[in-house]
């Protein structure tokens, strides 16, 4: 059984943990094509990484089905990522999205969520006792709630030792608040460096803008967070991937007016951070990895 992933981040190791945990623990043999190549290698499966990126939402969808083998797409993204055309099956990674597929677009799904190895978060350690907020995010417009800049500058006025830590690059200090350090070449799949960066951190706080700009499917980076016991506040006004995602192991603010006075209360409290922090672990163990690869691998035999 040959796999072909498409995309168009170079190679393997360049896309997120769901893709690179499917190439290398699903059976087969898994090989990465280019989504202009003018000849795709052979293969019996074409796995499309379908993301948000304007630049190629036409070439996902208006890609040509090979003569031989079957096509799937993945969707990664919110709208306007959408499936390729000729798609012979689609995969949403959470249930918000396969509802949303189906009564939305009349598109047919079958939901294979997101998961990580959790044991390998297992030895962060957050500081509980410390003051330092912050992040992992890609640079993307409506990651960062307009307030945001003036909540980070609030918080830092009033909070003796608050420390904004932001693991992201490609963004501007005023549409992301200006951080105390801003980490700019972690590689994706650095493990290690994610971990020590989420080490450093009391608090993982999440503001996504509320307008509709970037909806998430199913929050990797949130889930990373949860697994290494760090204690979560995130606005969910129009985010039910992110609900879906963190249940009650968070602090769920509904309404951007709320989000400052609730974060504040969560940073200044080390008790709360730490019973959050672990219902936050123990949530994140909920998404198996052998499950996900389990689902992955089913579906490969299916379509073959």
């Amino acid at each position: 059984m040959r796999i072909c992933h498409i995309g168009t981040m170079g190679e393997l190791k360049n896309y997120g943990s769901i893709t690179r945990d499917i190439a290398s623990k699903c059976k087969g043999e898994h090989i990465h094509a280019d989504l202009y190549s003018s000849k795709l290698p052979e293969a019996d499966i074409y796995l499309l990484h379908s993301f948000r990126n304007y630049k190629h939402l036409r070439a996902f969808r208006d890609f040509e089905h090979p003569a031989k083998g079957r096509v799937i797409s993945l969707l990664h993204s919110s709208e306007p990522c959408m499936p390729a055309l000729c798609s012979d099956v689609v995969v949403t990674i959470s249930d918000t999205w396969r509802k949303r597929m189906r009564e939305k677009y009349g598109i047919e799904s079958q939901m294979i969520r997101g998961a990580l190895d959790v044991a390998l978060y297992a030895d962060v350690e957050p500081d509980y006792a410390g003051f330092t907020f912050g992040r992992i995010s890609r640079a993307e417009p409506g990651k960062f709630h307009r307030d945001w800049p003036q909540i980070v500058r609030n918080i830092k006025a009033t909070v003796l030792g608050a420390r904004y830590l932001l693991v992201c690059k490609d963004i501007k200090p005023s549409e992301t608040g200006a951080a105390d350090e801003q980490i700019v070449d972690i590689a994706i799949g650095d493990l290690t460096r994610k971990k020590e960066m989420l080490s450093h951190m009391s608090v993982f706080a999440d503001m996504h803008d509320d307008r509709g700009l970037c909806e998430e499917v199913w929050g990797m980076a949130m889930l990373e967070a949860m697994a290494s016991g760090l204690p979560i506040i995130a606005l969910m006004d129009g985010q039910p991937g992110m609900l879906e995602l963190c249940g009650d192991a968070i602090v769920p603010i509904a309404h951007a007016a709320d989000y400052e006075r609730y974060f504040k209360a969560l940073l200044l409290s080390k008790a709360v951070k730490m019973e959050r922090g672990a219902a936050a672990r123990e949530r994140a163990k909920q998404f198996d990895l052998n499950v996900m690869i389990e689902q992955w691998n089913d579906l490969f035999e299916r379509m073959i």
